[in-house]
């Protein structure tokens, strides 16, 4: 089974795993050409994978009609998911919000628990200088696999 994980970004994040096993994670830096980073991403897997799992892009609101960032500056990311998800047809489709898969973690917290749940030969194929794109892909990716699971801590709480 193979799987194809993207943050999609003005540098998307992208991670390939088969069999379960992260074996390819890299980064593509178009600056919001959704095409050419589609176009990179197809090149460097042309085989269609089982499932592509893909973070779908959210607009925070702040209040009072106020939203975190350009809500027009998620239309190339918009439309990196369609140009993918049109060439991978006959794909499962993932498409899952950040709080859905990683909380309110940051990308530093994000990486740390990648790496703990990576093996030595899965650290192994990673470039030592990936982008957190690349981290949040990996991560992602994880997720998809159900090896991502978020562990929680309630203060107070028992063993009992």
């Amino acid at each position: 089974m193979t799987l194809l994980a993207v943050d999609p970004g003005r540098c998307s994040g992208i991670a390939w795993y088969v069999d379960g096993l992260l074996t390819v994670a890299m980064t593509c830096r178009t600056r919001g050409d959704y095409r050419a980073c589609g176009d990179m991403i197809i090149k460097a897997f042309p085989a269609v994978p089982a499932q592509l799992v893909i973070e779908k892009p959210r607009i925070y609101n702040r209040g009072a009609g106020i939203t975190k960032g350009d809500p027009n500056g998620l239309r190339p990311l918009l439309q990196l998911i369609g140009y993918l998800a049109h060439a991978y047809r006959g794909t499962e489709l993932i498409e899952v919000e950040p709080a859905t898969w990683k909380g309110q973690a940051k990308k530093e917290t994000t990486r740390a628990m990648s790496e703990r749940r990576l093996s030595a030969a899965e650290l192994a194929v990673i470039p030592p200088r990936l982008a957190h794109d690349g981290w949040d892909a990996i991560a992602l990716g994880l997720w998809g696999l159900g090896r991502f699971e978020r562990k929680r801590v309630f203060h107070g709480a028992s063993d009992d």
